[in-house]
């Protein structure tokens, strides 16, 4: 069932023109669409035609401002982009205060190529983490046939993603006078930002051979080993949906329940580290793990990759298991039926998907396998729900992405509530051609 269109105020969202077009075809289904704005790449990117205005103020004031502002334009819905930045956090407690309902979009749960879309929030607020496997496959199902091939193992439209970053953060960087009071959520000034990666992209072709060496050598090792996801050190599904702080915290973590079980592994067992795609150098990993490794007796035991192709890595006949805080990589563990511990609050970290062993320690020394036709009905689950087929950045992946969210937005039901109705089965409305 649809809903009456109302009034959608977006905030912040994915880099580029997505939330542009997405309100322009929300508009198209006779909503109202309006956009507050923290800096000058939320301005550049929002339509000229559509209103927009300024927030300039110490983020302190927003969810006084926000409240005047719903009310006083009739605001029905809230749209965002991820709900852990202090300013969205702010702005979802003003909506829920004022009755307005929200609508939370973030990278696909199956990335790439997919977008995610809930309402009481994503990652370890979502409402997946209070949903068991009975539920969802109580749901009715939209496909009964077994998925056979693996979520795909690249990051996604990389190229289109730093592009639009790079436009939408050099306005900020420029342009941004008018919004004095401007607060980033990363630990980084833009300029320290804009400094880590140019040094990663002028040592990128240097550093090339020694990346290759170090995958080749580890593809042809015969020796068994555990494969340690690593994600962003500022990545907010670490830093809001886990105990550790950073980085470093998780690596010593890991090496010292390595180190533990390694009594009860065979001699010859090693740990992999292998980084992710978007690292860009900040956190020195290629000293502070081998550094970490030798205060734990495990030197020569420890492998870093910054690089080579997860789906391929994990293909190994010698992976014992993977371990991960909640990077949603693990579904390619998981698909390929490998033992895997998440170690922070995840979507998937259930039984019969993840390792039920009470610590690391015990999970190196005997890993539990996950369960096939488990993840074949957590799968078609997501797939029935809150995951899109499409994608923020890329031009062919945008489009296809936007048809199928304004039919959600609009609905009167978040997807969860309609595919654990009886009677639901429908599938979801989508806009005007």
């Amino acid at each position: 069932m649809l809903n009456k269109p109302g009034h959608f105020v977006f905030l912040q969202g994915p880099h580029g023109p997505f939330f542009g077009e997405l309100a322009a075809a929300l508009q198209a289904e006779g909503a109202q669409v309006s956009r507050i704005g923290f800096n000058q790449g939320d301005r550049y990117e929002w339509p000229e035609a559509f209103p927009y205005e300024a927030f300039n103020r110490p983020l302190a004031e927003l969810q006084d401002f926000l409240q005047f502002f719903f009310q006083r334009r009739k605001v029905t819905d809230l749209a965002l982009y991820g709900d852990t930045r202090p300013a969205h956090r702010l702005a979802l407690e003003a909506a829920r205060q004022a009755g307005v309902r929200t609508h939370i979009l973030e990278e696909g749960y199956l990335r790439p190529h997919w977008i995610t879309y809930e309402r009481q929030g994503a990652n370890g607020y979502s409402r997946l983490m209070s949903l068991g496997l009975e539920d969802m496959g109580a749901a009715p199902a939209r496909d009964e046939t077994e998925i056979e091939t693996p979520p795909p193992a690249r990051w996604g439209s990389t190229r289109q993603h730093i592009f639009q970053s790079l436009r939408y953060h050099f306005r900020v960087w420029t342009r941004n006078g008018a919004y004095a009071n401007y607060e980033r959520h990363r630990e980084l000034t833009l300029t320290q930002e804009l400094g880590v990666w140019l040094r990663r992209t002028l040592r990128k072709p240097l550093d090339w051979p020694r990346r290759r060496v170090t995958e080749h050598l580890l593809m042809r090792d015969p020796r068994p080993n555990f494969m340690i996801l690593l994600q962003l050190g500022f990545d907010p599904s670490m830093s809001a949906h886990s105990d550790f702080r950073n980085l470093a915290e998780m690596v010593e973590f890991c090496l010292e329940a390595f180190a533990a079980a390694l009594p009860d592994m065979d001699p010859a067992t090693r740990l992999v580290f292998k980084a992710h795609p978007l690292e860009d150098g900040r956190e020195k990993l290629h000293r502070l793990i081998p550094a970490a490794a030798r205060r734990h007796g495990l030197e020569g035991r420890v492998d870093f990759v910054d690089g080579g192709k997860l789906g391929e890595l994990l293909n190994r006949k010698t992976v014992r298991g993977v371990v991960t805080i909640n990077s949603t990589a693990a579904h390619q563990a998981i698909w390929r039926n490998l033992p895997t511990m998440a170690l922070g609050r995840a979507v998937y970290d259930k039984p019969g998907l993840t390792s039920r062993r009470p610590d690391l320690k015990s999970f190196f020394s005997d890993p539990d396998a996950p369960d096939k036709q488990a993840y074949q009905v957590f799968r078609r689950f997501l797939e029935a729900t809150s995951q899109i087929r499409g994608g923020f950045y890329a031009d062919n992946e945008r489009g296809p992405g936007v048809k199928r969210l304004v039919g959600m937005m609009l609905a009167s039901e978040d997807p969860y509530e309609a595919n654990l109705r009886p009677l639901a089965g429908e599938g979801w409305p989508e806009a005007a051609e």
